[in-house]
């Protein structure tokens, strides 16, 4: 065993020290941390574009990295300066170097503490994050290079006693030893099962924490040195460092499904947050592999620094979970509940850049967008909720990370029935300014939308159910819809869209009569929509108008400056008779030919 962790260590002091980067903040995204060993530096990978986007030096022969639960802080051990480096993920710098025992390896982290294993001491150096300094040592077996985390314990592989460490981390004291296989190099736990890599076993041990034994030992590839875990702990998966591949295991079935070849010497292994990419660390390729796990293949090959031996995944930026303030949790609503809330996150800004709205079954049932002046978010279904109960998920995206979700139950009772609009007809013609009228029994109020379910306008109901609305503007010439809601304490009701058409006919000319002989004082008069204006023409010069009453008739003479009637010269003339209506002019005219005499 000492021979395997000699061989190491000569063929890392081998390697060219590369310089780094300099430290950038990261963007919104999924990250892949890389500790290069032999180039005393880490590697940053944007896991969308699979490059290298920073290299930032730490201590002398770097071995392991972990990254916090929020993806703020990094932490790698430098196993030749008996130290752990602290990095700020925002802006990819060192913040502090906190000396540990001796030859630290591998280092695991939650909440507040992080767990170090030291291979020269036999033993783990409890780490506080919040203060950044050593608050506890604990011996263990011998030769400490594998450490993982579960809600009370750590489990510490000892490859030079061939077994694991049990550590409860509300005391810090090893309450448990359990014999695994032969010289156990790297564990991961999911759930109620721990997993270790057995480097001289060829094999992975599943303990069953829960009671404290080995329950089965899996055959993997030729010297496994690392393992993780899926998300959803359905996989795990283990890099065989001399086999130059990765072994997927079944949990369920604790067996290999398949062997997947990766690059030269891979050691460690990290899954991505969301599962679907698996990364090595190709010690002697000084590369990382990055595998699709649903079709188990590598994918691309990402160069790095010498010798990379620990590799971790994170995410930064990812966003908060959105907040939903209608309907609020438990609410009872009509069958057209409108969602509505804000996607920020510390200190009220805005954090995301669409909100997926999925069932409870988790189908995607749409995808909004974000106002990103305040965060605001809107979702009103295209259709009715059966009545019922229901649960409705949120989740907040930004920069293809998704947050935690937002859950809420609500129940649909019978809402307001749908609003019946009487006047206009549906497909009827009206003037610019028609008057909506119809019933809403049971309603407070109607709104007024376009089938884009944008606002127009509102309007209480009477206790009758009656309502009456019209637009404070006139309607363009042509083709409308609107849309009617109900509208209730219980929520909104379905809608009644109703079309209509607005047009201005032209005025009937009643006299004088078309080519008529007239005096040099004819009178005009005929019919027009009512309280409109009549308005007349001659050579595309305004002559006057006429107000049109509301029996929808009108009468004019031509007058003169002082308001007098005034004489038509003696000829044929040819006047434009147009409709105003609103500050409308019809599209169409009436002309009448006559002659003065």
């Amino acid at each position: 065993m000492g021979g395997l962790l000699l061989s190491v260590a000569v063929a890392v002091a081998a390697v060219a020290v590369l310089p780094a980067s300099p430290a950038a903040a990261l963007p919104p995204g999924a990250y892949t941390f890389v500790v290069n060993n032999g180039s005393h530096n880490v590697s940053v990978i944007n896991a969308a574009t699979n490059t290298v986007t920073a290299t930032i030096s730490v201590g002398e022969s770097p071995f392991a990295v972990a990254v916090s639960a929020d993806g703020t802080r990094a932490y790698v051990t430098n196993s030749f300066d008996d130290s752990v480096s602290v990095i700020d993920t925002a802006t990819n710098a060192v913040t502090a170097t906190i000396p540990v025992g001796d030859n630290p390896q591998a280092v695991a982290v939650s909440g507040t503490s992080a767990y170090i294993t030291n291979v020269g001491s036999n033993s783990v150096s409890v780490f506080d994050t919040v203060t950044d300094s050593v608050t506890a040592t604990i011996p263990v077996g011998a030769v400490p290079t594998g450490v993982a985390l579960s809600d009370t314990r750590a489990y510490v592989t000892n490859l030079g006693s061939d077994s694991v460490s049990v550590i409860d981390t509300a005391t810090n004291t090893v309450t448990s030893t359990i014999t695994v296989g032969d010289a156990p190099r790297a564990v991961a736990v999911s759930g109620t099962h721990a997993y270790t890599a057995n480097l001289a076993g060829d094999s992975v041990s599943v303990i069953d924490t829960v009671i404290g034994t080995v329950t089965a030992t899996i055959p993997v590839g030729d010297a496994p040195s690392g393992v993780a875990v899926s998300p959803d702990g359905t996989r795990a998966y283990t890099t065989n460092t001399n086999g130059d591949s990765v072994s997927v295991i079944d949990t369920a079935t604790d067996a290999v499904t398949a062997t997947i070849p990766v690059g030269d010497g891979p050691r460690s292994v990290a899954v991505g947050a969301n599962g679907t990419r698996v990364y090595t660390s190709n010690g002697q390729g000084n590369t990382v592999s990055v595998i699709d796990t649903a079709a188990n293949t590598v994918i691309a090959t990402v160069p790095v620094g010498g010798a990379p031996s620990g590799v971790a995944t994170t995410e930064v930026g990812r966003p908060a979970a959105p907040l939903v303030s209608a309907p609020v949790e438990g609410a009872t609503t009509g069958a057209f509940p409108k969602f509505k809330g804000k996607a920020i996150g510390e200190g009220g800004a805005v954090d995301a850049d669409e909100v997926k709205i999925l069932d409870d079954g988790g189908t995607l049932l749409q995808t909004v967008g974000v106002r990103q002046s305040d965060g605001y978010f809107s979702w009103l279904r295209n259709g009715s909720w059966p009545t019922g109960d229901h649960t409705v998920r949120f989740v907040a995206v930004r920069g293809g990370l998704e947050s935690e979700e937002t859950t809420v139950n609500f129940t649909v009772a019978p809402g307001p029935a749908t609003p019946v609009v009487t006047i206009p007809a549906e497909g009827a013609e009206t003037g610019p300014r028609p008057k909506f009228t119809g019933s809403a029994p049971g309603a407070s109020q109607v709104l007024v939308q376009d089938l884009d379910n944008m606002p127009i306008g509102e309007v209480s109901v009477r206790s009758d159910g009656y309502f009456s609305w019209r637009q404070a503007t006139p309607w363009a010439i042509g083709p409308h819809a609107v849309r009617f809601v109900a509208k209730n304490s219980l929520g909104l009701s379905a809608p009644k869209d109703v079309s209509f058409v607005v047009h201005i006919p032209a005025p009937v000319v009643n006299q004088p009569a078309q080519e008529s002989t007239t005096g040099t004082l004819p009178k005009f008069s005929g019919t027009a929509p009512a309280r409109s204006t009549v308005e007349f023409y001659e050579d595309d010069v305004k002559l006057g108008s006429a107000g049109v009453s509301s029996a929808g008739k009108w009468s004019w003479r031509l007058t003169g400056e002082m308001g007098m009637w005034t004489h038509w010269a003696p000829g044929v003339h040819h006047v434009d008779v147009y409709t105003n209506f609103g500050g409308t002019q019809s599209p169409e005219h009436t002309t009448v030919t006559f002659t003065a005499q």
